[in-house]
């Protein structure tokens, strides 16, 4: 019926398939169990954080057009996205705007920039990171969940 759903009534039997457990690339479930690991999305966004303290921006321009599915979630996000510009907007070196869409789903942008990073002194706090006690529970927590 409209290719939906179907039902073979000739009477022919098929052979059972046999049900193979594969394993599956996608498994979200490490990934869950590592930012659910105590004290884990905190030193992440810490890194971050760090990272972008060594970042020197000495200009940057983004211009946006969102527009999502529904005109109410598009709404929820410019509620959202609307102080973060406000704080943007205050630094000289950024010229961020952002527009919404309510009439379609759409994003479409442009984004220039110009900025200096040394990436030596990334090292310090990659390697803080990568040697906590916070993060190293957190790969545990990952490898545990994957072998089940």
């Amino acid at each position: 019926m409209f290719g939906l759903i179907g039902k073979d009534i000739s009477g022919k039997k098929e052979p059972k398939k046999e049900k193979r457990k594969r394993k599956d690339k996608s498994n979200i479930k490490p990934l869950l169990a590592m930012f659910g690991a105590r004290g884990f999305l905190l030193k992440l966004l810490g890194l971050v954080r760090d990272i972008l303290r060594l970042l020197n921006i000495r200009e940057l321009e983004v211009n946006l057009r969102v527009g999502l599915d529904d005109p109410a979630e598009t709404g929820w996000l410019f509620a959202l996205v609307g102080p973060v510009l406000v704080c943007a907007k205050s630094f000289s070196a950024l010229d961020v705007q952002v527009e919404p869409d309510f009439e379609q789903e759409n994003l479409q942008g442009y984004c220039k920039g110009d900025f200096r990073a040394l990436p030596i002194r990334f090292a310090v706090p990659i390697i803080l990171f990568a040697f906590s006690p916070t993060t190293i529970r957190a790969i545990k927590a990952m490898v545990v969940a994957r072998r089940k």
